[in-house]
């Protein structure tokens, strides 16, 4: 059994709009790859509304599924809306081989992927300890910082992971590089300690499989409460480190739950994750932006089903928030 009133219910809440067609043989919404901006009265989506048991309705997007991919299964659209398909799709179809393939991914692509990360002995890396004091000040505890990784060969090594067509660099990357593990162990960022190198940054796969939410690198700060949830997101993993300590964001940590990079710019994804991490439908969202990025950048983000309330900071003095001084430009969406 199929529960299409349920899932009519829940595209609507996610996207916007959602409404069977007369004969009830589809369901017809706004497509959450690319409408979520949309003010029109109807949408792109099909999902077919079928009772066959041994089969799983599809769906695809007429406007963009040759672009962005957006046709499939039922399971593919309610994992990709962060649903769990078991709310609304009954075990024998869940469980028929026309769906087992598709859930047995779904379950998969949730693994957070648990690395053993040895006790970092500082003084045999005084090089890379030094660049951290350089980027944080002599005050910063390193000890706290999550998943740091100076010692990446014995990483690799202990973890039995294969980078392939990298191996060749681990050397390079043991001398000049510190790491840090994502949340869900899919990646590990590799920053380079000299600054006048042309290979700043290295991003690892450590598993095959890309997890269904994207990856981050979060530090929580606070209880999630009722009414005053607020994610911070901004681009590198410096960005925050700086940040989260600095004065001039303490009132913004004092009514956070989470910081994190979104290890590159995909905050539309990252907003996603970051409410899933917290337990959370929606919240208000803060960005700490590059000076790259202006205020056009940030509109599409602001119809996020899930943002309640968007704010967006940049920093007046550098081009990110990875660098001190900090200064706060600040722009309400």
């Amino acid at each position: 059994m199929i529960d299409y009133i349920g899932i009519r219910k829940i595209l609507e809440e996610k996207t916007g709009l959602a409404k069977f067609n007369s004969g009830k043989t589809n369901i017809i919404s706004y497509c959450p790859w690319c409408e979520l901006d949309s003010t029109k009265n109807h949408g792109h989506l099909y999902l077919e509304c079928i009772d066959n048991q041994n089969q799983m309705p599809v769906f695809h997007c007429f406007k963009c599924e040759d672009v962005n991919k957006s046709k499939g299964t039922l399971v593919k659209l309610l994992r990709y809306l962060r649903i769990d398909p078991r709310k609304y799709i009954s075990e024998d179809i869940l469980n028929s081989k026309s769906s087992e393939r598709n859930y047995d991914y779904y379950k998969k692509s949730l693994t957070v992927h648990k690395h053993k990360i040895n006790t970092q002995n500082f003084d045999l890396y005084r090089l890379k300890k030094q660049y951290i004091i350089s980027r944080l000040g002599y005050e910063y505890n390193i000890d706290r910082i999550p998943r740091l990784i100076f010692n990446i060969r014995e990483f690799l090594r202990e973890n039995k992971i294969d980078l392939k067509d990298k191996n060749r660099f681990i050397d390079y990357y043991e001398k000049s590089f510190i790491g840090f593990v994502s949340d869900d162990g899919t990646m590990m960022i590799l920053r380079n300690i000299d600054n006048n190198s042309p290979y700043r940054y290295v991003k690892l796969a450590l598993v095959e499989n890309k997890n269904f939410f994207k990856d981050l690198y979060t530090i929580k700060s606070g209880q999630t409460k009722k009414g005053s949830n607020t994610i911070i997101l901004c681009e590198g993993i410096f960005d925050l480190l700086v940040a989260i300590n600095n004065i001039e964001l303490q009132e913004v940590k004092n009514k956070s739950c989470i910081w994190a990079s979104v290890l590159g710019c995909g905050y539309m994804n990252a907003i996603s994750s970051a409410l899933d991490r917290c337990k959370l439908t929606s919240s208000n969202v803060i960005i700490l932006s590059d000076r790259d990025k202006n205020e056009n950048y940030y509109w599409k983000i602001k119809k996020h089903p899930s943002v309640l309330n968007l704010e967006v900071n940049w920093n007046k003095y550098n081009k990110d928030f990875g660098k001190l001084p900090i200064g706060l430009i600040k722009k309400y969406f």
